[in-house]
């Protein structure tokens, strides 16, 4: 999904997961303010540099995938006993950029119909 511009990328991800710019931030790293400009097609030459966007997207495209669009949602807000009780968002967070590849690890799983 690395197609189109980053503003539209972006506002994607903020509607697909269901999360403030806030939230978002936190998952690139970035401050909010980032989010926002990112969001208006301000300043996303640095976007281009960070691996969490396409990671993001693949994540997305995995759930839709292994998941119902809708409960690809609640999975992604949901505590997870396999991540100590944690959601996979609230992972990502606190275990960026290694968060991002173990809950992909995770959706290839529940394709395989691992649970998880």
């Amino acid at each position: 999904m690395a197609e189109g511009n980053i503003a539209e990328r972006i506002n994607t991800l903020l509607k697909f997961y269901k999360v403030t710019p806030r939230v978002l931030g936190k998952m690139f790293g970035v401050s909010e303010s980032t989010i926002r400009r990112w969001t208006k097609g301000k300043g996303t030459s640095r976007v281009h540099r960070l691996n969490a966007l396409d990671k993001l997207e693949k994540m997305m495209e995995r759930s839709c995938g292994s998941l119902k669009r809708d409960r690809a949602w609640e999975w992604f807000h949901a505590n997870n006993e396999c991540l100590r009780g944690i959601s996979p968002i609230e992972h990502i967070i606190k275990y960026s950029p290694q968060g991002f590849d173990q809950i992909l690890d995770m959706l290839y799983s529940i394709t395989f119909g691992f649970p998880a």
